[in-house]
C-alpha cells in the first residue's frame, strides 16, 4: 500500500474564462486528481493579481480555486505533467500539509486575521 498524504492545491486559472469552460477545466482536474482524494473544496472566486501574469494583461484578475487532497506523493508530479495540457490553467501548486493540520479556505483565513489585525493596531497605538 502506498503512503497517502495531504496536500493543498492551489490553482490560478484565467479570470476571463467563460464559465462553461472554467467548468470543464475544473472537471478535468477532479478527472486527474480522482473525485475520491478530494477532502474539501475552496472556490476563493475572482481577485486582482498584483501583476500580470505571464506578462499577459488578460492576466490581471485570476480566479483561485483550492483543493484538500489526500494522494500518493509520487502522484504529485503525474498531476503536474497532465496539468501542461490544460488550457486556461495558468499555475499551480501543492502544498504539503502535516497529517493534523487542518485546511483552512479563504474566509476561514480571513476571519483569523481581521481577529488578529486590529489587537496589532492598538499596541502599536500604545
Amino acid at each position: 500500500m502506498f503512503l497517502m498524504k495531504p496536500y493543498e492545491l492551489v490553482l490560478i486559472l484565467q479570470a476571463s474564462l467563460p464559465v462553461d469552460e472554467k467548468k470543464e477545466l475544473l472537471d478535468s482536474i477532479i478527472d486527474i486528481i480522482g473525485k475520491d482524494s478530494i477532502q474539501q473544496t475552496d472556490d476563493i472566486g475572482v481577485l486582482k493579481a498584483a501583476y500580470p501574469l505571464d506578462g499577459k494583461r488578460e492576466n490581471t484578475h485570476i480566479h483561485l480555486v483550492s483543493y484538500h487532497i489526500i494522494v500518493d506523493p509520487l502522484s504529485v508530479n503525474v498531476f503536474t505533467k497532465k496539468f501542461a495540457f490544460l488550457k486556461g490553467l495558468i499555475r499551480h501548486y501543492f502544498y504539503t500539509m502535516k497529517p493534523n493540520e487542518k485546511f483552512m479556505t479563504y474566509a476561514e483565513v480571513q476571519k483569523t486575521l481581521e481577529t488578529l489585525l486590529p489587537v496589532k493596531e492598538e499596541k502599536v497605538k500604545k
